[in-house]
């Protein structure tokens, strides 16, 4: 008995000695499994370090080199500040305009603005923030608060008449549309109806925000004239039952009548009735909002004057995207715009009352000039500059003197070559220009310094690739421009066209030329002199003459008239067949290589959907990808060029 219990208990002791072992065995096995696993984890976190490090230095890389190089064709152009008349000047180049109003507009005629201080959009209700009111959640939830503060909001805009903004809107599109194959849309945020009251054409006004003046039944309700109808349809019987259901508001209501019930009926199906105005939960249509028509009027724009909207809703925000990628004129007519002018934009800085009438009446005046206006001479050389140009002739040959010959032979008249083929010799590299120019350009024959040709002139009126602010990449603009005192201004009477390179053409016009005045220094006049003569190629390419500019400030007011060489290509080449810039100023031109803007798409809702559409924005109720509140404000800048 006690051999077997000792064999028990050693069979017991050599049991729990394995288990022991295997416990061990196990616990080791989990431990290495967790260093495992913390070691898998730690080389993912590793290799997700090592790939974000790869990533941020590629785009400071890529940054960098960006900074280095020109500015790519898709690039916004600097903010620039223009007076109206510059409005004016595009506008008048121009034949197929589109208009994309906001809040802003209406604002003179006393009707708050969404998002100002005094605006709809921070006086909201008693319990609810305005973005919670202006939504279909918050129709379905609370119909009778909703209304009765679009029953407050629609006596104000009732109370409105249209001011002068509106007016001339009118005024523009009319003198537009004289024009031979020209066009004029008007795409408008506002739902006040003040744009139509003004005189704006219904049929070529888009309301992508809705109208105040309308009411339709609440489809979402079963019975209701458009239940089960889908919005986006294009099936036309579809779209017609649609826009039946829009009925108009009526006569404004009573205290009483709101009080007692602020919900509207529709009188066919008795349904409950909405606002006809987009909110933000909801995406745009063609039918009630007219989203592929306002879409479609930017494709075939070549002009986009944007005023009064601080461009935060989506598709106000695409219609100017795709004016960008089209790379056409955008002006941005706004009194923020002095201190937050846009990049890409020519920003006019003022009310739309107050300037679009000034737009009006100096575009009626440019439409008295024909499209192409005469060629003018370039002012004829006199004083000083005159008895300039005679030393230079006693002092050597007239034929070592380039441009002399001429000039003093005829001091009264500029000799205007007439228009010929283009010079093939503009499709060059100007980097290189021929070893002809190059010599005719030496100041082999020039006086003293002290003398220069021009009397005491010695600036410079630049425009093209000669703005130290140019971008272009030309190799030589850095050299040249380099520790020269440059200031904007403005040269009236010409034309700027666009060959291989920009080039200024004095015309009968009252349209400018925006550029810069360089400074130079006496002592460095000579060799500048001869420098641009190389660079512009004078005289075989470009002429030069002194002639008055204006200078003006950075917001482009005039300061002040001072003398100044320009180099110009007045009558050497033909300028029917040669891209003119609509606002005279170089910078602004158009990138790429194709002589215009090709028209894209018919305004489809893929073309309609941005690219960078803020991922958290709500969802719209219909399921489409482009609502009113799904794209950030459009980009600002707080310097100008």
């Amino acid at each position: 008995m006690a051999n077997e219990s000792e064999k028990k208990s050693g069979e017991s002791d050599v049991n729990g000695a394995a288990s022991d072992v295997v416990a061990r065995i196990s616990r080791q096995l989990e431990a290495s499994k967790q260093a495992k696993s913390a070691y898998d984890d730690l080389d993912a976190k590793w290799k997700a370090f090592q790939a974000r490090f790869d990533e941020i230095n590629k785009l400071m890389i890529n940054s960098i080199s960006k900074q280095m190089q020109p500015a790519a064709a898709d690039d916004p152009r600097c903010a620039e500040l223009v007076p109206p008349e510059t409005v004016a000047q595009v506008l008048r180049r121009s034949k197929k305009v589109a208009f994309l109003t906001g809040a802003g507009v209406s604002a003179e005629s006393g009707i708050p603005t969404f998002r100002g201080s005094d605006g709809f959009w921070t006086i909201g209700s008693e319990n609810y923030r305005p973005q919670e009111m202006a939504t279909f959640e918050m129709f379905n939830k609370h119909p009778e608060e909703l209304w009765k503060w679009y029953h407050m909001r629609w006596s104000i805009c009732r109370n409105a008449a249209p001011n002068a903004g509106h007016a001339a809107v009118v005024d523009l599109e009319k003198l537009i549309t004289t024009q031979e194959g020209s066009s004029f849309d008007l795409i408008t945020q506002n739902i006040d109806g003040l744009h139509l009251a003004a005189g704006s054409k219904l049929s070529n006004t888009y309301q992508v925000h809705g109208s105040m003046n309308f009411m339709r039944c609440d489809e979402s309700v079963e019975g209701s004239c458009c239940h089960g109808l889908n919005p986006h349809s294009s099936d036309p019987e579809v779209q017609k039952k649609l826009r039946a259901a829009v009925i108009p508001w009526g006569k404004e209501w009573t205290k009483e009548q709101v009080e007692a019930d602020p919900v509207p009926r529709c009188p066919k199906c008795a349904s409950r009735c909405r606002p006809h105005v987009l909110w933000f939960d909801e995406s745009y249509t063609e039918t009630w909002y007219g989203r592929d028509s306002a879409l479609g009027a930017t494709d075939a724009a070549d002009c986009l004057v944007v005023v009064g909207t601080t461009l935060t809703t989506g598709l106000p925000s695409s219609v100017v995207r795709k004016a960008r990628e089209r790379q056409i004129p955008i002006i941005n007519l706004d009194p923020s715009a002095a201190d937050e002018p846009r990049e890409g934009m020519l920003n006019c800085a003022a009310k739309s009352g107050e300037a679009l009438p000034k737009v009006a009446a100096c575009l009626a005046d440019l439409f008295k000039e024909p499209d192409l206006a005469p060629l003018r001479e370039p002012p004829a050389p006199k004083g000083p500059l005159k008895a300039a140009l005679a030393q230079l002739a006693k002092q050597a040959p007239a034929e070592t003197l380039p441009g002399a010959k001429a000039a003093v032979a005829a001091p009264g008249k500029h000799a205007v070559a007439k228009p010929g083929p283009k010079a093939k010799a503009k499709a060059a590299p100007k980097a290189a220009p021929k070893a002809a120019a190059k010599a005719a350009a030496l100041p082999v024959a020039l006086p003293p310094a002290a003398s220069p040709p021009g009397g005491d002139v010695r600036q410079f009126f630049v425009y093209g690739s000669l703005r130290p602010d140019d971008d272009s990449g030309a190799s030589w603009t850095k050299k040249f421009t380099w520790k020269l005192d440059a200031r904007p201004a403005l040269l009236r009477g010409a034309s700027l066209y666009q060959e291989s390179y920009a080039a200024v053409v004095f015309e009968e016009t009252a349209m400018a030329v925006r550029g810069m005045v360089l400074t130079v220094p006496a002592e460095k006049w000579q060799e500048k002199l001869a420098e641009a003569d190389s660079i512009e190629g004078y005289p075989d390419l470009y002429d030069r003459v002194v002639v008055d500019v204006e200078v003006l400030d950075k917001s482009g007011r005039p300061v002040g008239t001072e003398r100044a060489w320009v180099y110009h290509r007045t009558g050497k080449f033909e300028r029917d067949v040669a891209q003119r810039i609509p606002d005279g100023d170089w910078l602004s031109r158009r990138r790429g290589d194709s002589p215009a803007p090709a028209a894209s798409s018919n305004g489809t809702v893929a073309d309609a959907v941005a690219e960078d559409v803020v991922q958290d924005a709500t969802p719209p109720r219909y399921g489409m990808e482009l609502s009113i509140y799904d794209l950030p404000e459009y980009p600002r800048s707080t310097t100008t060029s």
